[in-house]
């Protein structure tokens, strides 16, 4: 399994450093084409759709799309990115959330599969487009996530349609000749236990029985990557096999046969990026707490501060070093913003390059400009070489949005 310690081990890092300083976001190409690969073998036959919303970069989502991905979008800008990289539209599946009249339009004049998540969107998508099909996103009360803003299904989320309301749009749907061919699920975001996503497979294919028109199940996403060295890499191999064995057995007790699909996101793109920062300051506080300032912060990943998650960091420049236990600070002017609280890591001096890895799954792709802190560059190492694939903000670009 390719992982960006190996590329980081080797020192390369310096030369990109020298070129585009820091903060800087490196991408190794191989990781994602592995991971594509790893999950078209595991689910082979089925089809697999990529949720740019982990990481809308077109360079990358090109790489994926040329591994033989579809695009999950969940905004008609996604799916604009996806037919602007070739993408069909009948590879494009749209799973709706608070559409809106446009949202609708515009998906519909696309031509791509819509998915729809409340009795309303049903009610204005029959009457928008009768005589048509469609599919439907369904809350099963099974949820599975590794923080629980991320559960994407259960009596609290805002997802789907409850399974006690799916009669409802049955006959809103009848009433307007549209036939339901397809349902959906999503039960959560980075999830290393397979054991909630099959019985959600499950809990869907009994669903699939009051709907003579069905064709394709759509199983969602949400497969997480090891954030920490402890944790266990999804077996992705067993969980396609379980998903067959499930279907083959529903088939003999049915005959019904139903063609599958996933949507991974974050398992293509996380484990391919770091953030490249350098340590501009480094006190210590009345208590001894030790803080190492770094000159990048949640504006570029976001998922600490937001879901206390927890990222390894790496000193590049010094891993040798005795360790010490410290808290990791950005340079923004907010006292969440911590990529690292009490972690042991080799000391840290003035002018040290760190990496926060596993960076690449709703990092940039959440980033902003915040404290008029830029968006940095990202760089695509693919083999012996790299180039540019997102170049640095600068203060014109800023401004140019605001007519100055």
């Amino acid at each position: 399994m390719r992982v960006l310690d190996d590329y980081l081990a080797t020192g390369a890092w310096r030369d990109l450093v020298r070129e585009y300083e820091t903060p800087l976001v490196i991408v190794d190409a191989a990781i994602i084409r592995e991971r594509a690969r790893a999950l078209r073998r595991a689910f082979a036959g089925a089809k697999l759709f990529y949720a740019p919303k982990a990481n809308y970069n077109p360079h990358i989502v090109r790489l994926i799309v040329e591994e033989g991905f579809g695009i999950d979008a969940v905004s008609p800008m996604e799916i604009r990115l996806g037919t602007t990289l070739g993408v069909e539209p009948k590879h494009i599946v749209y799973v709706e959330n608070a559409m809106s009249p446009a949202d609708m339009g515009y998906a519909i004049a696309e031509g791509v599969r819509m998915v729809l998540g409340s009795l309303g969107a049903v009610q204005r998508y029959c009457v928008a487009k009768p005589n048509s099909e469609v599919s439907l996103r369904v809350n099963g009360d099974i949820g599975a996530s590794s923080h629980h803003y991320t559960f994407t299904a259960g009596p609290k989320t805002k997802f789907g349609i409850h399974v006690t309301q799916l009669a409802d749009a049955r006959a809103i749907c009848a009433a307007h000749g549209v036939k339901i061919t397809g349902l959906q699920q999503h039960i959560g975001s980075n999830w290393l236990d397979p054991e909630p996503f099959v019985a959600a497979a499950e809990a869907l294919v009994v669903i699939a029985k009051a709907f003579p028109d069905v064709t394709m199940l759509d199983f969602g996403g949400g497969f997480g990557i090891p954030y920490r060295l402890e944790d266990h890499r999804l077996d992705v191999d067993a969980l396609g096999e379980g998903i067959r064995h499930l279907l083959r057995s529903h088939k003999t007790h049915s005959g019904r046969d139903y063609e599958i699909g996933f949507e991974p996101g974050r398992y293509l793109v996380a484990e391919s990026s770091a953030i490249l920062t350098t340590v501009h300051d480094r006190k210590i506080g009345s208590t001894g707490r030790v803080f190492i300032g770094t000159d990048t912060g949640f504006n570029h990943l976001i998922r600490p501060a937001l879901y206390n998650s927890y990222h390894r960091i790496l000193n590049l420049t010094g891993a040798d070093r005795e360790t010490e236990r410290v808290d990791v600070c950005g340079n923004l002017c907010e006292e969440s913003d911590y990529l690292a609280r009490d972690r042991i890591l080799p000391s840290a001096k003035e002018g040290d390059v760190l990496a926060i890895m596993d960076s690449g799954a709703y990092g940039l792709a959440q980033a902003g400009d915040y404290n008029l802190r830029l968006i940095p560059p990202e760089v695509l190492v693919d083999g012996d070489s790299h180039r540019l694939i997102r170049k640095r903000r600068t203060f014109n670009d800023v401004m140019a949005q605001f007519d100055v």
